[in-house]
């Protein structure tokens, strides 16, 4: 079965978050549908798919940014900013630690990711 427009408008906008009544009212269905659309499997796929696509899609801008948010953060740590205050700085280098934490887990994951997929191959 493949869905009609208006299922795969349905199942994007559930895919943003968007509450069921809304989707039902711009969709002109019963709310009672959307939940019946939500059982299909080709449905639930679509849902799921753009889900991971926007979450994919947000950490990517997200990325995107962090290079000019740790020089931010960097300014303000090391006193740059004359407005910055004590607890402005130390918020700032609170971030920084965060940061290099995270990118150290991020790449241990990386590596043990590619160990298990060589063991498995």
């Amino acid at each position: 079965m493949n869905l009609s427009a208006t299922q795969q408008t349905a199942a994007i906008a559930l895919a943003q978050g968007k509450k069921v009544t809304a989707i039902a009212k711009t969709a002109k269905v019963s709310a009672h549908t959307i939940y019946d659309w939500k059982k299909l499997p080709e449905f639930a796929e679509l849902v799921t798919t753009t889900r991971r696509d926007l979450w994919q899609a947000g950490i990517a801008r997200a990325v995107a940014m962090v290079e000019d948010a740790l020089e931010v953060a960097r300014a303000i740590a090391l006193g740059d900013d004359p407005a910055a205050r004590p607890s402005d700085k130390l918020a700032a280098c609170k971030v920084i630690l965060d940061m290099a934490s995270r990118l150290d887990s991020v790449e241990l994951e990386a590596r043990i990711t590619a160990l298990e997929a060589r063991e498995a191959g």
